[in-house]
């Protein structure tokens, strides 16, 4: 839609992302002049990007201890609006949806556009104006309400702004820093960030001779011998370190650490065994296949180059008989096959990023209506504010949900 200058409404979205479309319906059910300004040529360019264009676009799971960030503010604001409630709301346009491992929740036709397109077909029903090719360079307090400037030079006006321009993350797909600085000027202070559901460079090289090989485990984010963070399930080993989602699921909090200092994360390649339960059964293992050499030893049990590479770790000879293996090198295997610390060089650019940890401060809204609690008729919603979900439709969820809390707040 071709710019116009001079709009006035009851509210300005800055942002046609998955927070601000969602909004922007909301507020315009409710008979408030919504008017949504978008820096690039279309809305809702990162909903058709998630979940590789599948969009997995919630989780039945959501909970507070899927994000790091104030977990407090998370757990107020998935009250007001929870997966189950996103998914009623999508069904409610139309969109058929199915429900995959770990709660995650897609549309049936395995296609973005699905959940795209009937959102932005309710915001045209409701009577919401989107502007595409408007970027905003100032936004303004007056006795009324706001006023704001754009790059192309038009002028807008409204009694409430909901800032809810994203993350410098995904810059391909209009991710900026522009909404902290926003954010900034009207007063609001911005956590430090880093970047989020993005894989990790590992400094041991050695662990590049498993690129290409996936594995399930268990991840654990430490900083020295204290854990941040953890999530369990694909890792991908690449030439630079790791992927997959438990690694993508760490990164943030990982990413935070290694600002100020070193950062490690330590694998468990037998994630559903308990300590004991390993121990016995490795026990067994020895005393039923311990004559095998090493090398034979463990297949079936490890991925071959895994294995090789664990064998080298623990100094043992793949051909040697594995019963007669010393006490040193016996316990040094098993301890990598449960707690295999290595340690994070760096995240992937945050232009690989798919969000950021940090952002405008949570202490600074209103979580039950997502205003600002310093400029009265200022919102946030979505990946400006500083909590970062981990991937299976958390960071959707987390949008729909402030998205949903601020359209229903804002007063005309």
């Amino acid at each position: 839609m071709t710019p116009m200058p001079g709009k006035n409404a009851d509210l300005l979205v800055i942002g046609g992302g998955a927070s601000g479309l969602f909004a922007a319906v909301h507020a315009a059910r409710r008979g408030l002049k919504t008017v949504v300004l978008e820096s690039g040529p279309a809305v809702g360019r990162k909903i058709l990007a998630s979940g590789n264009g599948r969009c997995n676009l919630t989780n039945v799971n959501a909970a507070p201890d899927r994000y790091c960030g104030d977990r407090a503010f998370v757990a107020e604001v998935l009250r007001g609006f929870s997966g189950r409630d996103a998914i009623s709301f999508f069904k409610s346009l139309g969109v058929m949806m199915v429900e995959e491992e770990g709660g995650r929740i897609f549309p049936r036709t395995d296609k973005s556009s699905a959940v795209l397109t009937p959102l932005s077909l309710a915001a045209a029903q409701a009577g919401v104006e989107i502007l595409t090719g408007s970027k905003v360079r100032h936004i303004a307090k007056n006795n009324g309400g706001y006023s704001v400037a754009t790059e192309n030079g038009n002028s807008h006006g409204a009694k409430n702004i909901l800032l809810a321009c994203g993350s410098p993350a995904a810059p391909g797909l209009g991710g900026s820093a522009s909404g902290f600085e926003l954010a900034k000027s009207l007063g609001h202070v911005i956590t430090p960030y880093a970047p989020a559901l993005v894989p990790l460079c590992i400094k041991e090289k050695g662990a590049a001779r498993l690129a290409g090989t996936r594995a399930r485990a268990r991840l654990r984010g430490l900083k020295g011998e204290t854990e941040i963070c953890a999530s369990r399930g694909e890792i991908l080993f690449t030439p630079y370190g790791l992927s997959g989602p438990a690694a993508l699921n760490i990164s943030g909090p990982c990413a935070l650490v290694l600002r100020d200092g070193r950062a490690f994360c330590e694998l468990d390649l037998f994630p559903e065994l308990a300590e004991d339960e390993f121990a016995l059964f490795f026990k067994a293992r020895l005393e039923a296949l311990g004559g095998r050499p090493w090398k034979h030893f463990l297949s079936g049990m490890l991925p071959e180059n895994t294995a090789n590479l664990l064998m080298d770790m623990a100094g043992i000879d793949k051909n040697a008989v594995a019963r007669e293996a010393g006490r040193n090198s016996m316990q040094t295997f098993t301890r990598l096959c449960r707690a295999w610390r290595l340690e994070i060089a760096s995240t992937r650019p945050i232009a690989e990023a798919m969000t950021v940890a940090g952002g405008v401060n949570t202490g600074q809204v209103n979580a039950a209506t997502m205003e600002s609690r310093n400029s009265k008729g200022l919102y946030f919603a979505g990946e400006i504010l500083e909590p970062a979900g981990e991937s299976g439709g958390f960071n959707l969820q987390f949008a729909w949900a402030s998205g949903f809390i601020a359209g229903n707040s804002c007063k005309a």
